[in-house]
């Protein structure tokens, strides 16, 4: 048995991770992960003991915390809406303002029980189709992606949590069976600028989820022109974007003939996610 305890791995974390405004927090979310309790054990147990396995898991952790990478990706895991989803480098982290797309989605439809058919572009974790899923057992949803890696997570996460899901590799709308329609298709495309100097603190995520052209408009464009051929007769599409884009994608959806068009702030009050309607 290590003779290092809860209190000595918390100090460890501020002290490795001193730079981080999160080095408490980081370190007692590795402890909950490699001792499987919840942080109201690691607060009433600050004496118990790590085994040297264990303390060799929280030493490592807090290397590749202070390397950088971030902590869902050094746990293998991420709480998103009220499930909790596998994730791997293959897949964006799920952040809270996504799950603007799921209450706005719940909202479309809050008085029809039916089978609503939903199609989610870009599922990655599977974070968006999930949630839908557990809260909506009765819809049906495809949910597809190109990178056959990030397939491979968001079908484990909907095995996991005994969700109904078709899951399909498509490039976007490239192999959607010809004549389908949706009641819903959603999207956490990528909209990131490939000169924006965020993406330096993005490193470890994958690129290809977040760059999207010069202006990270060129996923947006494509698929604000291509869904109304995948919509049934007042179907919506919503979409999450920058919250610089959003007169830019209102623009591009009048264009494109959409009606109701309007976009939603997230917690923080920026523009996140637009909608239009067939």
């Amino acid at each position: 048995m290590s003779e290092c305890n809860v209190t000595t791995c918390i100090a460890m974390a501020k002290q490795y991770l001193h730079s981080s405004e999160t080095a408490q927090l980081d370190g007692e979310i590795l402890l909950t992960d490699i001792l499987q309790k919840d942080r109201a054990f690691i607060y009433a147990n600050p004496n118990h003991r790590l085994s040297d396995a264990n303390f060799q898991r929280f030493i490592s952790g807090l290397a590749a915390r202070a390397c950088g990478e971030p902590i869902a990706y050094i746990t293998g895991h991420k709480a998103f809406w009220t499930i909790d989803l596998a994730v791997s480098r293959a897949v964006l982290i799920p952040r809270p303002e996504t799950e603007l797309l799921v209450e706005q989605s719940l909202k479309f439809f809050a008085n029809n029980e039916g089978a609503i058919r939903v199609l989610e572009l870009g599922v990655g974790s599977g974070a968006i189709a999930c949630s839908l899923a557990s809260e909506k057992p009765a819809w049906q949803i495809l949910a597809v992606d190109a990178c056959p890696a990030a397939l491979k997570i968001a079908t484990q996460n909907a095995q996991t949590l005994q969700l109904d899901i078709q899951f399909l590799q498509s490039d976007w709308f490239s192999a959607i069976p010809e004549g389908a329609t949706f009641d819903l298709i959603v999207s956490n495309p990528p909209y990131v600028s490939a000169t924006d100097e965020h993406l330096k603190s993005l490193n470890f995520e994958p690129k290809n989820a977040l760059v999207s052209g010069a202006d990270g408009l060129t996923a947006l464009k494509k698929i604000i022109v291509t869904t109304p051929n995948y919509l049934s007769a007042g179907g919506w599409l919503l979409f999450e974007h920058g919250y610089q884009q959003g007169e830019a994608v209102r623009r591009l959806m009048h264009q494109a003939g959409y009606t109701a068009v309007s976009t939603f702030c997230d917690l923080n009050g920026k523009e996140r996610a637009t909608r239009g309607q067939r």
